[in-house]
């Protein structure tokens, strides 16, 4: 099966006509309001730093190898989530389902309970697998030719494999919300609703490259994201509807 990119972009061009501003607030308040939320905790965290014992000093600042911190970690962590949330936030949006429930509800879905620790795992092992290639880098700081035609090939296969698990928090949203499975059903899914369609999402994703230049500026980023995020949605309909694989009720 082909999916025409151009159906499925004028799918979500017409979805956010006229709700630019519900659009927004899905895609891009969340992350405005936790990061935010973000800085006023640091700050008040470094200033407590200063009159207690040091221990808040020392955690914030813990190195754990190659220049990587705690506070990093968790901004990394949090943002990575976060944008799974609103990625998850369009697709509700795209169906309409919950019919009524607010854009920034919708923005924030996987910090809701029943999403928030399978999503949160998901993440966790996705990040361990996708450095794979990193971590062999990082055993070869002298350049040892082996190791650098070992580290290659494992970056064309991580791109198999992110372009197999791309789908992996759609299908755990769905999974939850009809009881049929956990998270590592959400991989073997994703996995098999991507098979023959990887090379199709790989040229999707880069038909937004000029998307994501324009999108660097602030105004246009407004619509670009938004019209990504809806965009990647409707792709995961269209193969979700044409393999029928994910179970549909509890057994």
């Amino acid at each position: 099966m082909y999916i025409d990119r151009s159906e499925i972009k004028q799918e979500a061009k017409k979805r956010l006509r006229g709700h630019i501003g519900e659009g927004f607030i899905i895609g891009i308040l969340p992350i405005l309001l936790v990061a935010v939320s973000m800085v006023i905790v640091t700050i008040a965290w470094q200033g407590g730093s200063q009159v207690d014992t040091g221990v808040s000093s020392t955690v914030s600042s813990f190195n754990l190898g190659n220049g990587t911190t705690v506070e990093a970690i968790i901004t990394s962590v949090v943002s990575g989530i976060l944008q799974v949330s609103t990625s998850l936030g369009f697709l509700t949006w795209l169906r309409q389902r919950p019919a009524n429930q607010s854009p920034l509800v919708r923005g924030l879905t996987a910090f809701q309970p029943n999403y928030f620790f399978g999503i949160l795992t998901i993440f966790a092992l996705s990040t361990i697998l996708y450095n794979v290639p990193a971590m062999v880098q990082a055993l070869n700081p002298k350049g040892d030719s082996l190791l650098s035609i070992i580290y290659i090939v494992l970056l064309i296969v991580m791109i198999v494999i992110q372009l197999g698990l791309s789908q992996v928090y759609y299908v755990y949203l769905d999974l939850k919300d009809t009881h049929t499975g956990g998270i590592i059903d959400a991989f073997r899914y994703s996995w098999q609703l991507m098979s023959g369609f990887k090379g199709q999402y790989f040229i999707l994703e880069l038909s937004f490259i000029g998307w994501d230049l324009l999108g660097l500026l602030v105004i246009p980023l407004i619509w670009v994201m938004p019209y990504q995020r809806i965009t990647y949605a409707a792709f995961y309909e269209k193969v979700k509807a044409y393999k029928q694989i994910l179970p549909t009720a509890a057994k």
